[in-house]
Parts: structure tokens; C-alpha cells; sequence
């Protein structure tokens, strides 16, 4: 594996076809780019791979939460109270 970037938002590698075999292995190859960064492996990612030949482009990111509380100028919702 060769890693070109590592940063707590993206993680950009070429892994050879052996590394690139199966979700396990891949997720495996983010959490050691992230470590050896001295970087905190991410619990959720996203990960996209393109193939040429037997070499694979590895770009992954950490998958944002399902929900997210706005903060800021963003207007609250004002919830009825349970009855």
C-alpha cells in the first residue's frame, strides 16, 4: 500500500489487489493509514475503489452521522409537548 493523504476527513492510498479483496481488508488498510497518522480510526466510513490493472485507487471517508443537530442562525422547531 502506498498512502498519499491522511487527514481526519480523508484518507487516499493505492492498495495492490491482495489488499483490496474484501470490505474487512479494506477497512483494515484505513484503520493503519489512520493510525500510523497518529490519527483516531473512524467507527463509520464511506470508501470508494477504482481499478486499473492490478492496482486499486482507495479513497475513504468517515460516513457523517444519520442525523445532525443544526446550530447557528438555523431556526429550532417548536415541538407540541407530549400529552
Amino acid at each position: 500500500m502506498v498512502t498519499y493523504y491522511v487527514s481526519s476527513d480523508c484518507v487516499a492510498a493505492v492498495l495492490e489487489r491482495e489488499e483490496a479483496v474484501n470490505q474487512a481488508a479494506v477497512r483494515a488498510a484505513v484503520s493503519d493509514c489512520l493510525a500510523l497518522a497518529g490519527r483516531r480510526p473512524w467507527e463509520e466510513m464511506e470508501a470508494e475503489l477504482y481499478g486499473l490493472e492490478n492496482r486499486f485507487l482507495l479513497i475513504a471517508r468517515p460516513r457523517s452521522p444519520a442525523l445532525r443537530r443544526l446550530s447557528g442562525d438555523f431556526p429550532r422547531l417548536r415541538r407540541k409537548p407530549d400529552s
